[in-house]
């Protein structure tokens, strides 16, 4: 019985890490998010810092982009749009990057974005949240819970009145990056190159 016992617990141990990772890929439904660490372009104070208080009782949807990805590129007139639906009700549109102020200018140049723009901390938020998938939007509920974490083609005003009136939306979830260390590597690649 002792054998058979630490047969089962050697083989538990081994596998029950690859089973936590296959599911740890994407925040759930339901999470408390993890803390907000970015500066917003254009900041009046350089020592402003933005936490969830700032958002209490507001839905927000956290839009995770890069200059250089097209599906991101796409997606700017549809967030716009629903900056504009939703102007004056509890809802708060941040777009974050990871990319330098410069660059970010640069492209806002030719693409008008709407949202509040946050430049991650140190990839930060792209770590914590998971946001490797990108374009990627987590939208946060009124009680401060992860409410749904989806692609933004599935971002709807339905989506959005469902997380208002305090219900999960039914809609198909983001899968999340498998390789979240080969998409770090690959963002700061591109950091260092003009893409």
């Amino acid at each position: 019985m002792g054998k058979k016992f630490r047969l089962f617990f050697l083989l538990l141990t081994l596998l029950l890490p690859s089973t936590i990772l296959a599911q740890d890929l994407i925040l759930k439904v339901g999470d408390i998010p993890p803390r907000l660490d970015f500066k917003r372009l254009n900041r009046t104070s350089p020592d402003e810092i933005i936490t969830w208080e700032s958002f209490k009782n507001q839905v927000v949807i956290i839009d995770f982009w890069a200059t250089w990805c097209p599906p991101c590129r796409k997606a700017i007139p549809h967030l716009n749009k629903f900056v504009k639906e939703f102007k004056g009700k509890p809802v708060s549109f941040i777009s974050i990057t990871y990319e330098p102020d410069n660059m970010i200018k640069s492209f806002l140049e030719k693409y008008k974005l709407d949202t509040m723009i946050g430049i991650d901390n140190r990839f930060a938020m792209f770590k914590s949240f998971k946001a490797w998938g990108i374009p990627m939007v987590v939208i946060v509920n009124q009680k401060g819970r992860i409410a749904s974490v989806i692609h933004p083609n599935y971002l709807n005003r339905a989506v959005i009145e469902e997380v208002l009136a305090g219900k999960v939306p039914e809609v198909k979830q983001h899968d999340g990056w498998p390789d979240q260390e080969g998409a770090e590597e690959y963002f700061r690649y591109l950091l260092k190159t003009d893409h």
